[in-house]
């Protein structure tokens, strides 16, 4: 497993250079190794769509969070990106071309298979959730915090020049990141 073994290089070079970093792997729902209220700062890099029990998953970051600690995180858009249901359509009506995303049963709690082709030949399913931007937003509510900013990033210049798809995510994002607060 591809995480085990950057756990096992990190801890490799934390022996050699020690900066007092502890390296876990768990499942982001249960935390237990982690003190309460021990964290400045949590950050969730496209991981909770995959967590099975996201809501547990906020609700762990909230507690190891201090007062006013942040946990900033980034996620496929839930508006606009959903496994089997969502996808780009393309009109021609001529002389423009106009590009639509599309998106069904939104509201829609739902987990679904996704494969990747991570070696040419081998593809290797992962379990992605959808759950509403509402549903989100009242998790972290619930957990004690507030959302602070919201933010919808785009294309850099680099993906623009090497990604077909990347004019219309100019237009559409795929993608969302929020930072929210720890307000107790």
């Amino acid at each position: 497993m591809v995480v085990i073994y950057v756990i096992e290089l990190i801890s490799k070079r934390e022996a050699q250079e020690p900066l007092g970093i502890s390296y876990h792997v768990a499942d982001a729902a249960h935390l237990d190794m982690l003190e309460d209220g021990v964290f400045d700062l949590v950050i969730c890099n496209m991981t909770l769509m995959d967590v099975e029990d996201a809501e547990r998953a906020i609700q762990e970051v909230s507690r190891v969070l201090k007062p006013r600690g942040r946990f900033v995180a980034s996620i496929s858009h839930p508006c606009f990106d959903k496994v089997n249901t969502s996808g780009w359509d393309i009109e021609y009506i001529f002389p423009t071309i106009t590009v639509w995303r599309k998106m069904s049963h939104y509201r829609e709690i739902a987990m679904d298979e996704l494969p990747w082709v991570r070696v040419p030949g081998k593809v290797v399913i992962t379990r992605a959730y959808h759950r509403p931007l509402s549903w989100y937003f009242r998790a972290l509510r619930t957990s004690g915090m507030v959302v602070a900013a919201f933010e919808e990033p785009e294309p850099t210049e680099e993906l623009l020049a090497t990604d077909s798809q990347a004019p219309w995510i100019a237009e559409i994002p795929l993608h969302c990141v929020f930072e929210a607060w720890k307000i107790e």
